[in-house]
């Protein structure tokens, strides 16, 4: 049983500036990098999926075909992360008063599964803590659960660091799910070659930027 009312946050809106070319509109599968985290996130329990996107907008807007998706554009996406977690924690509690709470992914972790977001939504739904994040060699990070009483700090967050802020503040308060085999770096050219390759056993097709 999942909490009462989760929305899926996916942060889109980064510039991809290592990459040189938009990262969320990179091939995976038979859709994009973002195109498959938002299918991921949809086949979960969650009512609500909502997408923060920021650099060039128009375009990843444009590239999200699944109908029911909330699109945030953030005009200040350059302040960083936070800046989008806010926003889009923002935009989510103006229109669903009665959220219990919220799990923030990425747009670039396509090694994220469905089955993965859907354990963490159902631990946040039986332990005490109120936060549940991914450990990455025991370092807590994202896809993280947060409830309802961290809104108000999610909701002016304005730095590059996103939530690890809140994370390490509460850790007293969040509860670890291992998630080492979902980490992905699809930060350069060469990193998102290597990964496709590796999943697809072939390069993506077409030529990115350098």
């Amino acid at each position: 049983m999942t909490p009462k009312k989760t929305a899926i946050l996916v942060l889109a809106a980064g510039g991809s500036s290592r990459m040189g070319t938009p990262k969320q509109l990179l091939p995976w599968k038979n859709t994009t990098l973002l195109g498959h985290v938002i299918e991921q996130a949809e086949l979960t329990s969650a009512p609500i999926v909502a997408v923060v996107t920021g650099s060039g907008a128009a375009a990843v807007k444009k590239s999200i075909k699944t109908e029911g998706i909330e699109v945030f554009v953030n005009l200040n996406w350059e302040k960083g992360i936070g800046n989008s977690i806010a926003l889009g924690t923002k935009a989510l509690l103006e229109k669903y008063k009665d959220l219990d709470g919220i799990l923030i992914i990425l747009g670039d972790q396509p090694l994220v599964t469905a089955e993965y977001l859907e354990e963490l939504l159902r631990v946040a739904s039986m332990v005490t803590k109120s936060i549940v994040a991914s450990s990455y060699g025991n370092v807590p990070g994202v896809p993280a659960y947060y409830d309802s009483c961290y809104f108000d700090e999610l909701m002016v967050l304005d730095a590059d660091s996103g939530g690890k802020s809140i994370l390490k503040r509460n850790i007293r308060e969040t509860y670890m799910l291992n998630a080492d085999a979902y980490l992905a770096d699809t930060d350069t050219p060469e990193a998102y070659v290597k990964l496709h390759t590796e999943v697809f056993g072939y390069p993506p097709s077409g030529k990115l930027d350098e």
